[in-house]
């Protein structure tokens, strides 16, 4: 019987007849008489080029990657899933001040001052632990105590379906941050010492215009009238200006709300309404209920004043709508317009700061050309955008997307019923009313059930086969997160006042008035 020896394999290159050389195995064995002695070898041939290109790719792949990584413009670090640092390229050794021995295995928070600082890192770190990527500015104090401001953004790494670590890139925006401070103190000093000049002088011809001085000639007056004009242009612009700075460096606070936009969009087109109807323009409005942001009313209620009032500054005849409406977890706000509308280029350039269209009729409406800048900051920094759709003398229809707010849940009612034909009775009158129904149909069932679920609601039948109803409202009651949700007794045990002296909000008897049970829960809920 033969004796098989040990697989050896052979890796190297042949030629075939065209010429073209192969990687191949050689994959030989041993072949043996019974006494050991070798008898003749049995080899393969088998053909490995594509895994041997495959492989060059990888390894060509892999050096890139670290070529990148290390001389890469940004600093770029890799935490573990616990944020001890695991990795650093050149760039981010220079951005800290460390060599990657000498922090390796360390807490990312060695690099981030205590205070504000490191409580924007840890919600950072804990984001990136629930898989979602984060982009914000951290100072972070380097080696030498120096402090930088860098522009991170941050995200998970997954291996096998697991976050195992998290990738930062940062870049150095300290210089440029000074350099918005320095120029924010000189718009804001130059802006005062300009608004201060043109108060003066509006009030000045404003009390020649009033006769104060004297009488005027016709063109006197006139004159007067072009110069106090352009003064509130003046003015109105070097507000915007500063609106416009403020907003981007993030000087203005915004008062963020639960915020019901129909009522804010309905007090703009209430606003505006005369202004359409001055112009002989057909002004219609269709805006939904129930549409719940998270926003600053007064910064909203600006944007949408600023583009249902364009909307009817240039057009010049026909309709005017504002349309608002949710679109699954957005609210939409469409202003739509029949007017002289936009060219590709203008469109292009519509939300930059200062532009003005060379289109006759807008050059003749005035305006400072930063209305739609500072609008689109503001809906930014509302989480949302804000677009344009439009056609050269056809109109044109401004669009901002919100985020909304989630629908609330409707409220849980917890049916406490041994009998199963009455619990699914009041469970129907319960869902009919448009909240939720769960049912327990022994008593320290719908207890546990009760501190597990907190439903704003209990109904609770008297007799019971484990525990009566007085017993467990007591229980109920003397349980922290049970102590607060009222309780409705439904029985035919007519004992109304002790109910209600053990903590029911009301005490209903069998059979069960629908009318009178309705009552009840909307009054409770």
């Amino acid at each position: 019987m033969d004796a098989k020896g040990v697989v050896k394999d052979f890796v190297g290159q042949l030629k075939r007849y065209s010429g073209i050389p192969i990687w191949v195995v050689d994959r030989a064995r041993v072949i043996r008489d019974p006494q050991g002695k070798t008898l003749y070898y049995d080899g393969s041939l088998v053909d490995i080029t594509e895994q041997k290109r495959m492989e060059e790719q990888l390894r060509l792949s892999e050096e890139r990657y670290r070529d990148l990584f290390e001389n890469a413009n940004d600093g770029i670090y890799i935490l573990d899933r616990t944020g001890r640092i695991l990795s650093l390229n050149r760039k981010a050794e220079e951005l800290t001040g460390y060599k990657l021995g000498e922090i390796r295995g360390r807490s990312y928070t060695l690099l981030v001052p205590p205070g504000p600082e490191c409580q924007k890192a840890r919600r950072a770190f804990l984001k990136n632990m629930r898989g979602e990527p984060d982009k914000n500015e951290l100072t972070i104090t380097r080696k030498d105590g120096r402090q930088l401001i860098l522009e991170l953004s941050t995200r998970p790494i997954w291996q096998n379906g697991q976050i195992v670590g998290i990738q930062g890139i940062g870049r150095d925006i300290t210089e440029r941050k000074e350099l918005e401070k320095l120029k924010s103190g000189f718009v804001s000093t130059v802006s005062h010492e300009l608004r201060t000049t043109l108060t003066s002088i509006k009030g000045y011809v404003d009390l020649v215009l009033a006769g104060d001085t004297g009488p005027l000639t016709p063109e006197q007056k006139e004159f007067l009238t072009i110069v106090s004009q352009n003064t509130s242009r003046l003015t109105a612009l070097i507000n915007d200006l500063l609106e416009i700075e403020r907003l981007e460096s993030g000087r203005i606070e915004f008062e963020f709300t639960e915020l019901n936009l129909e009522e804010v969009l309905q007090n703009v087109a209430r606003s505006l309404q005369v202004n359409a109807e001055q112009k002989g323009l057909e002004f219609v409005t269709e805006i939904a209920s129930g549409l719940k942001v998270r926003g600053d009313r007064d910064r909203l209620t600006q944007v949408f004043l600023n583009l249902v009032s364009n909307a009817i500054k240039y057009t010049p005849a026909g309709t005017v709508e504002l349309k608002a409406y949710r679109e699954d977890d957005t609210v939409v706000v469409a202003v739509r317009d029949t007017g002289i509308g936009l060219s590709e280029s203008d469109m292009r350039k519509l939300f930059q700061k200062f532009f003005r269209s060379d289109n006759p009729y807008v050059r003749k409406a005035g305006g400072t050309g930063l209305g739609l800048s500072i609008a689109k900051a503001i809906v930014e920094r509302h989480n949302g955008t804000i677009t344009v759709t439009s056609q050269l003398g056809q109109g044109s229809t401004f669009t901002v997307r919100l985020p909304a707010l989630a629908r609330p849940e409707r409220p849980l009612v917890l049916v406490i019923e041994d009998e199963v034909a009455i619990a699914r009775l009041i469970a129907t009158y319960i869902e009919k009313m448009g909240y939720r129904a769960v049912m327990a149909y022994l008593a320290r069932d719908g207890f546990d059930q009760a501190v597990r679920l907190k439903p704003d609601l209990i109904t609770l039948d008297v007799l019971m086969p484990d525990l009566d109803g007085f017993a467990l409202i007591q229980q109920l009651k003397k349980h922290p997160v049970t102590v607060n949700i009222p309780v409705i007794f439904l029985s035919i045990v007519q004992d109304k006042q002790q109910g209600l002296h053990l903590g029911a909000s009301a005490f209903l008897t069998k059979p069960i008035d629908e009318r009178k049970f309705y009552e009840t829960v909307r009054a409770l809920l």
